[in-house]
């Protein structure tokens, strides 16, 4: 398969995921930063781009008969989709930040291509040892909608995204192999989107529930209470081999101000969009799989893996960071890697590489997990 060239599509989106935090860390530029990324016109529906038919092979970015990015594999890895026994529903983070409208339309293929580059290749194609990807394009809401207290224009944005993951899913559950066992991931806006999936679909339904491997929901600040008020049988993963339960973190390094990062976070609870501001957050560690505030070293850590420009298998890097939670985020070492830390800024936030930096550790996690939901007779 040939592959694209990432070039400065890739570099401007680490920048502008880069900038995010900046609006509440210099709140004097929050003015700039709105005219940049926010849409000045409201919210219209009519003027929303096509919704996607998820019956047309167009309307994924991965899918286990497509050749894509999600097949790549870094040095002394395999690509497996082909004898899989689970399959991945993978939900895509923010790739459009254009402030011309609320969310993407499916014919832009710069951002197409800027999704498939930038995440497929470091976030969906960790799982393709063990399940094969399916990966929906949707009409995602611009980078814009967490930078704005616009919020009704924001959640009707949010909420169109979350229709199209939705319909994606129905489209994921009616063609696929229904006995087979099934992986969540995603990471950022995604997270977003899948955790309303997971719970108004999966945590309810006793049939998925059984067949969950894992949700891998990361780079999306869930808060505790989630477990409480909105998922009743999926709680945190609390071992390497346990199954049906939730991954998720939200990696920083000291420098960071956690209180400042996540205040403008509105995330979807039974009763509509609720800030997170002032609640602890879940986090568990990608090294320890638990929620333990122990630190697991650089030496439990087999392998970050960044791919960048031409170099389409990467040698994994091991030992790059240790990790551990602190305050419901994980706490990371910080990298000296340029490829991983090009465009992060001087935030402290590893936002952009919460995949990149753990890649090799979420890989045979998601095959340990497998295993087990298997033995089990999942």
């Amino acid at each position: 398969m040939q592959r694209r060239r990432t070039g400065p599509l890739a570099l401007a989106l680490t920048v502008a995921v880069g900038l995010a935090p900046l609006v509440t860390l210099a709140p004097g530029c929050a003015w700039l930063i709105e005219q940049v990324f926010v849409p000045s016109e409201p919210f219209d529906l009519e003027r929303a781009p096509p919704a996607p038919d998820y019956a047309e092979m167009s309307a994924w970015a991965a899918r286990p008969e497509l050749l894509d990015l999600a097949d790549v594999t870094p040095q002394g890895e395999q690509d497996l989709q082909a004898d899989a026994p689970a399959d991945v529903f993978f939900v895509h983070p923010t790739t459009f930040y254009s402030a011309a409208g609320w969310n993407q339309s499916l014919a832009d293929e710069d951002v197409n291509e800027l999704t498939d580059e930038a995440v497929l290749r470091n976030q969906a194609s960790v799982f393709n040892s063990i399940a094969a990807a399916w990966a929906p394009r949707y009409r995602q809401a611009t980078l814009g909608v967490f930078l704005t207290d616009r919020h009704e224009d924001a959640d009707a944005a949010i909420e169109l995204a979350y229709g199209d993951v939705e319909a994606a899913f129905d489209a994921f559950l009616a063609q696929r192999d229904g006995a087979r066992p099934f992986i969540l991931a995603s990471h950022s806006q995604g997270s977003y989107h899948a955790y309303r999936l997971l719970a108004q679909r999966v945590d309810g339904d006793a049939a998925l529930r059984e067949q969950l491997v894992a949700a891998y929901l990361i780079g999306f600040p869930l808060a505790d209470d989630a477990f409480t008020r909105t998922l009743e049988h999926i709680g945190p993963c609390q071992s390497a081999s346990e199954t049906g339960c939730l991954i998720t973190y939200n990696s920083l390094t000291e420098q960071a101000e956690p209180e400042r990062l996540f205040e403008r976070v509105y995330v979807h609870y039974p009763d509509g969009y609720e800030s997170n501001a002032g609640k602890t957050l879940t986090c568990v560690n990608p090294l320890s799989w638990s929620t333990g505030s122990e630190r697991a070293e650089p030496s439990q850590n087999l392998g970050g893996v960044r791919f960048i420009d031409d170099d389409n298998e990467p040698a994994p890097d091991p030992a790059i960071t240790g990790a551990r939670c602190q305050g419901g985020l994980l706490e990371v070492d910080e990298v000296d890697d340029k490829n991983y830390t090009r465009g992060l800024g001087l935030t402290g936030n590893y936002h952009v590489v919460d995949y990149s930096l753990f890649y090799l550790n979420l890989r045979r996690n998601a095959e340990q997990r497998t295993q087990a939901l298997l033995d089990a007779g999942g």
